[in-house]
This record gives structure tokens, sequence and C-alpha cells, in this order.
């Protein structure tokens, strides 16, 4: 296929250099595809001529394969909102165990067990993301290869909304020396900075209402391991979200 595209704009290309060229080229494709032996004309560009063929034909190929990349993404997220919307359905925070049963088929079917753990504590449910699959090591920016695992989290969010009442983003981080330092704060920085992208991200790219958003930063301060190996200090550095439900303030009178 993409050798035919090229065949299509280099005739496209000739036929706007010049006529009499485009048809010399036309019959010299024709004799050679047919099997002749001979070429009775040959097709002559100025040598000037090239350079504009090529940056034309370059540029045009790079925008066909942006929009495909573009496509191709767009499918993807279509997909993972389907999937989800199909797996969710209505009432989904009522029972508690089965909403996580349900994140957790979501998550297992998108192949994303090891990066984002699901878990119910008491009435709120967490969704943990390890640094690996959002960010760079002591960086707060997205990785690209994180922007599906948040689409497929606030699609999760976004079907549950009614039912939820405030939607926590935490930032964590492993400790490190420097925290027991009075003067520094780069660990409470870097964890609030996380926590903010990945809100912004929720708002900008997901469509995800500003009312029930929350952020946070921990720093080093509620570890979910000891951090004792190098495995157990990338399990502390995380986003976690967590949900509480609607139900359970109203039932408590604090709404």
């Amino acid at each position: 296929m993409n050798n035919l595209l090229v065949l299509f704009i280099l005739l496209y290309m000739f036929s706007i250099l010049d006529l009499q060229k485009f048809k010399q080229f036309t019959s010299t494709m024709s004799a050679t595809l047919g099997g002749k032996e001979s070429v009775t004309e040959a097709v002559t560009i100025e040598s000037e001529e090239i350079p504009d063929i090529i940056e034309t034909t370059v540029a045009f190929t790079e925008e066909t394969e942006q929009v495909a990349e573009t496509t191709a993404a767009e499918t993807t997220a279509a997909e993972t909102t389907a999937e989800t919307i199909e797996l969710m359905g209505t009432g989904v925070m009522d029972d508690l165990d089965e909403f996580v049963n349900k994140i957790a088929e979501v998550v297992r079917k998108k192949g994303y067990g090891d990066q984002l753990v699901v878990e119910r504590v008491d009435n709120y449910v967490y969704l943990r993301l390890n640094e690996g699959i959002l960010f760079f090591p002591n960086r707060a920016d997205l990785k690209q290869d994180s922007y599906e695992v948040l689409k497929m989290v606030a699609d999760i969010i976004n079907e549950a909304y009614d039912e939820i009442y405030k939607v926590e983003i935490c930032g964590h981080t492993a400790w490190v020396q420097i925290d027991t330092d009075s003067t520094n704060f780069n660990s409470w920085e870097l964890s609030s900075e996380r926590a903010l992208t990945v809100l912004k991200y929720f708002v900008t790219k997901c469509d995800m209402p500003k009312d029930k958003l929350i952020m946070s930063a921990y720093s080093s301060t509620e570890p979910y391991t000891e951090g004792r190996t190098e495995e157990e200090k990338a399990m502390n550095r995380r986003v976690e979200i967590r949900l509480s439900r609607m139900i359970d303030v109203k039932n408590n009178g604090l709404n």
C-alpha cells in the first residue's frame, strides 16, 4: 500500500510539472507494467525539480501517517470508553465489593494489572497508579504511555460520577534522606506537582467536572510499604485516587 501511495503521488507531481512529461511517464509505466521488454521514450525531469517533488512527497506521507496515528489513538480511546460503560452499568457503587471487582475486570482486560491496583478500604475505593506508568523519575510531566490508562480511569470515574461524593487525587513519594532536612521540600513539591498534573489531565483531556476533585500531597509521610527494597520504594512512589460515595455522606448526615 505504501508503494502504491508513493506511485500515485509521483504521478500527480509529474502531471503538475509538465503534461507532456506526464504522458511520457504514463506511457513508460504502461509499457513496463505490461511486460514489454523495450521502452520507446524516456521521461526527463529537470534536476532542480526533484527536490521539490521529494519534499512534497515526504510532507504528504508524514501528514498521512500523523492522521493515521491520531485516528488509531481516537479509536483506542473510544474502545476503552465503550468497554468501560458496558462493564460498569448503573448503580455501580451500591455494592462496593462488586464495584471494585468490575474495575479490576476493566483493568485486567486492558492489561494494566501490574501498574494499577484497585482496593477497597472501609467505604473508600482506592486506585493506585505507580510512578513507572505515569512519570519519569523525579519529574511531574506525564509519559505518553500513561494517557490510555488515565483515560480508562477517567471513564470509570465519569460513569459513576453521580454516585461519587469526592475524587481525591493524592501524590506520594518514597522516603529519602533529605526528607529529614527542615529546609528541603523537594518531596512535597514533587508529590504536589504530580497530583496536580493528573487532576489537570482529567479535566482538560477527559472532560471531568472540577466540582468533586480534591488534590493532596503527602510526600513520603504515608508509605504503602516499608520501603526497604527498591521494589517497595517503587510502590511508594505513586498517585492514589480515592473515591468516596455520596450515599455514605447522606447516611451520615454530612450533606
